[in-house]
């Protein structure tokens, strides 16, 4: 993405690094303010109309409040970390910064202009997650701290989860269209190219099996004993400057047979 490296260059210095941490560290501290006065939580919640009134901190504090009230904060707060550390190793600080903003971004847009989107930042993460597992399908994790899985087979169950709620309800739908914009902008293009680069091997295979040999039919041949793979696996070959096939014992016997005849000749001419 030639625009995405310029856009880097000449704008990275300002990338927060490490924001999803930074994002864990506040829903920990939400957790335990939240616990001393339940109601504080309404403070951050993304309300438009409060907006609009002059509240403009809530269209970035919605981000801190916590998906659970429980315990799981911990385990919530070590998977973002967990995430931010794979998507700054592959992206960099930048280009995670512009992807979990242009989430927050569509969505508080959606909250403003389209009415029935949901006001909440649990889609964000989940969009997150979406894009870490497309980096790091294989990565194998303890779910529930006891069940190993690998990162494929959980983002297999969220977008099944997914799918039934956007057509459960239409303010499930429209919140999650939004929340998923920027990873769809992410995903779609790269699953375009993989379905492309599949293709392509399975033609060049098939090419290959095409004009591949019958399983009966030798590869090499030895022209001068005649000997092939198929009589002797464990037989080498070897093609001469001539353009002739030979098997290792009988080049070195024409070896032996050359060096024989330039010693006659040097003797004959003494």
């Amino acid at each position: 993405m030639p625009l995405l490296t310029k856009a880097e260059h000449k704008f990275g210095r300002f990338a927060i690094p490490g924001l999803l941490r930074i994002i864990a560290g506040f829903q920990l501290l939400v957790f335990v303010l939240a616990h001393i006065n339940p109601s504080f939580l309404e403070v951050l919640a993304l309300d438009p109309a409060r907006v609009m009134k002059g509240e403009v901190w809530r269209l970035v504090s919605y981000v801190f409040i916590p998906r659970t009230l429980s315990f799981w904060i911990i385990i919530q707060v070590m998977f973002l970390w967990f995430i931010n550390d794979g998507l700054e190793s592959a992206w960099g600080s930048f280009r995670l910064n512009l992807y979990f903003i242009g989430s927050m971004l569509t969505l508080t847009l959606g909250c403003f202009f389209l009415p029935g989107v949901i006001p909440t930042g649990e889609f964000l993460y989940y969009s997150v997650f979406l894009a870490f597992a497309i980096i790091y399908p294989e990565q194998t994790i303890m779910f529930m701290l006891v069940i190993p899985i690998k990162i494929k087979y959980l983002a297999y169950l969220l977008g099944g989860i997914l799918v039934l709620y956007f057509f459960q309800d239409h303010r499930m739908a429209l919140t999650i269209t939004c929340s998923l914009i920027p990873f769809a902008c992410y995903a779609l293009p790269k699953a375009i190219r993989t379905i492309m680069f599949r293709s392509q091997v399975a033609e060049r295979r098939h090419r290959y099996e095409q004009h591949s040999l019958p399983a009966n039919e030798a590869f090499h041949r030895c022209t001068a004993c005649g000997k092939t793979e198929a009589d002797d696996p464990h037989l080498e070959f070897r093609v001469t400057s001539e353009g002739d096939e030979l098997c290792v014992p009988c080049l070195e016997r024409q070896k032996t047979a050359g060096s024989k005849e330039n010693a006659t000749e040097t003797k004959k001419t003494e």
